[in-house]
């Protein structure tokens, strides 16, 4: 930067008197050393005009590259002022994270501790809960056998009371023992037990056939009804499916119908896209051609949008500055 700054720093000379030789006679107090004489003009207005502007633009240019050089120092120390800052924050900032690694440790153990604790007191209130419900069952079976002993006493009372009004029938069936054939039950010593065996064959045979009966009535009726349900069942599948294709059909029909629709505005969008591409390449030509006008030869033609604009811009705000400073004088 000091490099750039001395090269672009003015050297002049030691100011000197400017004298305009107008008149005759010469001026005995003031040093011929220190005097620059100029004769009396003799160009054109408009020589002189012209020598003007291009002696203020180039003290302009000087100076603003003296400007530029003070701004791009001052830019510099900026920077390395703003570096200096972000370091000090990047060591403020590492160490808050190492400040927020130790807090989030130290919470973690603490609600480690927390959850152990929280643990124990749950496993502490279940056990107590567990031994209370243990308890209150305990109480309750107690209180069940309690009521089932008692039921069982009056069942033993009403069993008795059952067995003195069966002796009876008892004392009948020995009877009828007495006076049957001897071949009737085919054993030889028929007991009041086999008779009653008997009857219970036979009963269990009558129930089982009435229960088969039974059965194969319900297995008609639950076929008939399963018969039913699956033509029911297969004529609402088939209206199903027929109001299923009939959907699926117009589905159809609106999906190319859409399908037409969206190729149409692919071909209008691809239209618009040419004539847009069109547009654009004429206008990138014509920004390129205005750019090259407006270049000064300083530096080598632009190859990107932007810099074409740029070259643009600074060509104009030049023309407007030359006007403006034109007009002042």
């Amino acid at each position: 930067m000091s490099g750039d700054s001395s090269a672009g720093q003015l050297e002049l000379e030691t100011p000197r008197k400017n004298v305009f030789v107008t008149q005759l006679g010469k001026r005995e107090e003031e040093d011929a050393k220190d005097v620059r004489k100029y004769p009396i003009i003799g160009e054109s207005p408009r020589t002189l005009l012209q020598d003007g502007r291009n002696t203020l633009q180039s003290t302009l240019l000087l100076q603003k590259r003296k400007e530029m050089n003070q701004v791009q120092g001052l830019l510099e120390k900026k920077r390395h002022d703003f570096a200096k800052r972000m370091d000090a924050c990047a060591e403020k900032q590492q160490e808050l994270r190492n400040k927020q690694k130790q807090i989030r440790e130290r919470v973690k153990k603490f609600e480690k501790f927390l959850k152990e604790n929280d643990a124990k007191r749950q496993r502490a209130n279940q056990k107590y809960q567990t031994e209370m419900k243990m308890r209150e069952q305990k109480e309750r079976d107690f209180d069940t056998l309690a009521l089932q002993l008692d039921d069982l006493e009056i069942q033993k009372t009403r069993i008795q009371l059952t067995l003195t009004n069966y002796e009876k029938f008892e004392r009948y069936l020995q009877t009828v023992v007495d006076v049957l054939p001897e071949d009737y039950l085919e054993v030889n010593d028929p007991q009041i037990k086999d008779i009653m065996m008997r009857y219970k064959t036979l009963s269990e045979t009558n129930a089982d056939l009435v229960h088969s009966v039974q059965d194969y009535y319900d297995q008609i009726e639950q076929e008939q009804q399963n018969l039913a349900e699956l033509l029911k069942e297969k004529n609402n599948l088939l209206m199903l499916f027929n109001s299923k294709l009939a959907m699926k059909q117009k589905l159809l029909e609106t999906k190319k119908q859409h399908t037409a629709h969206l190729e149409q505005r692919i071909f209008e969008r691809e239209k618009a896209g040419k004539q847009q591409s069109r547009e654009l390449g004429e206008i990138k030509l014509a920004l390129s051609n205005l750019s090259e006008m407006c270049q000064t030869g300083q530096r080598g033609n632009p190859t990107t949008l932007a810099e074409m604009l740029s070259s643009v811009q600074e060509r104009l705000l030049d023309l407007e500055y030359v006007a403006v400073q034109s007009q002042k004088l």
